[in-house]
């Protein structure tokens, strides 16, 4: 379940949330030129054609980031345009960029137009690099005994590929520094400027804040959400309100026309909890942005000191007080007992990694309990997955602000069990049993295919 860091995507989900021209309106810093660096047009440079194409994404569905920076504009030879057309719509489009966003480019970032078959070959490369079939076959297992999937033989990897393929307009490779535009068309399109507006506002953030460092590969997976929702909502303010200074009424209609048009049927028919995730931090990013620029009116200034010092937990962009408040509300660090003597013979510790306020919601809503008392006053959460052979088990530890804060909590899981059957206080289906127990301000779920293994572990928690 952990998400993978390697390039910022732009996907048709973030233009079909944002299609709106002026839904952002209210969340769109005005740049000051008082408080912002004076924007000046980033260089252009030619690349070869046949450049190596960036790697791309990543395992659970979210999107990455990675170091400090390089900005140029590269036209691909594959598509057919004009060359010289193409830089100077592309040099436009970076300077215009930069006049809203207030970052001055420090460096050139090549950037390709490609067909939509070489995006979806970059990005099948890539989840072959980043992602094997036994780390989906685990954490398809993982989501199914934490409920937040119906069945653990869902082909995450497969599906991975299948969602990116659709759903990924362009992207920008922190590693390499490249930048990607899904585009075909000698003149680009009002949905492909927008999205090469987005990508370039990350290779911009790249440049001042070091992405790679922001939210490094092995970040957990709660704080990775977090920082990843802040930059993609960066990124989405900006393109947002790229497309309304700098685009013609028309051009407009023909933006809310092409993201309108675009079929989606992999994401439609994907589990909740996977769609949710790849949405998140497109839509609760600008939100969070909006709370940041009213604390810094005027300006980005707030944005820009939220990268120098990112959220940490999903909770604080979803509840951005606990961000912008002083104290903050930081997150409680939950660790978990060892359960391999527990277990007995034969169990075998695999991963662990952090669930936030954003996994436990969705775990109560994919379960019919869709009550925002249940999720909030979260104070933090780990689980533990084990497995022996065909059985396996998740242990999560979760802890509270408040005790009836963790009561909250408890009676919406265990409301969320109720439909199912109960016996010797353990609620089981016909392939998984889960437990639950309670003390204080934590609350301990246990979901696993061993009956056994699940009571053990219940009455090992202290």
């Amino acid at each position: 379940m952990r998400h993978r860091t390697l390039v910022l995507l732009a996907l048709v989900v973030l233009l079909l949330t944002a299609c709106d021209p002026f839904a952002l309106d209210a969340v769109t810093p005005t740049p000051s030129s008082t408080e912002m660096p004076t924007a000046a047009p980033p260089t252009a440079t030619q690349q070869p054609a046949d450049t190596p194409p960036a790697t791309a994404t990543s395992a659970a569905f979210n999107t990455p980031t990675e170091a400090a920076a390089v900005v140029t504009a590269v036209p691909s030879a594959n598509n057919g345009a004009n060359n010289s057309e193409a830089m100077r719509e592309l040099t436009e489009i970076e300077s215009d960029t930069v006049k809203i966003r207030g970052l001055t480019p420090k460096a050139d970032v090549a950037e390709q137009f490609i067909t939509d078959a070489q995006m979806r070959s970059n990005l099948t490369e890539q989840v072959k690099e980043d992602y094997s079939r036994d780390e989906a076959k685990r954490d398809s297992t993982t989501l199914w005994l934490l409920r937040l999937m119906d069945s653990p033989t869902i082909d995450l990897y497969q599906l991975q590929i299948d969602l990116l393929g659709e759903q990924v307009l362009g992207y920008y490779d922190q590693k390499k520094k490249d930048l990607f535009v899904r585009s075909d068309q000698s003149q680009l399109s009002p949905l492909a400027r927008e999205t090469l507006a987005h990508e370039f506002t990350h290779s911009l953030q790249d440049q001042y804040y070091n992405l790679s460092k922001l939210r490094p590969d092995k970040i957990e997976n709660d704080k990775g959400n977090a920082v990843l929702t802040l930059v993609e909502g960066d990124a989405v303010v900006t393109q947002i309100a790229y497309a309304q200074k700098y685009m013609s009424a028309q051009d407009l209609q023909k933006l809310l026309d092409e993201s309108n048009n675009i079929s989606q049927p992999v994401l439609d028919s994907a589990p909740r909890y996977i769609r949710d995730s790849l949405i998140f931090p497109y839509e609760q990013g600008p939100t969070f942005i909006q709370a940041l620029a009213k604390a810094q009116p005027g300006s980005y200034k707030g944005v820009n000191d939220a990268l120098a010092d990112p959220p940490q937990s999903t909770e604080q962009v979803l509840h951005p007080e606990k961000y912008l408040n002083k104290p903050r509300d930081e997150p409680v660090s939950v660790s978990l007992q060892p359960l391999t003597d527990t277990l007995g013979a034969g169990w075998t510790f695999r991963n662990s990694d952090t669930m936030g306020e954003f996994d436990l919601k969705e775990m109560l809503q994919v379960n019919g309990v869709d009550d925002a008392k249940a999720w909030e006053g979260w104070g933090g959460g780990s689980y533990a997955f084990y497995q022996n052979g065909d059985n396996a088990l998740v242990f999560l530890q979760t802890r509270w602000d408040t005790v009836k804060d963790a009561t909250e909590f408890g009676d919406a899981v265990q409301q969320s069990l109720d439909s199912l059957n109960k016996n010797s206080g353990l609620w089981s289906d016909s392939k998984r049993a889960f437990g639950l127990k309670r003390f204080g301000d934590a609350v301990t779920f246990v979901g696993g295919t061993d009956r056994t293994a699940v009571l053990h572990t219940l009455a090992a928690v202290k």
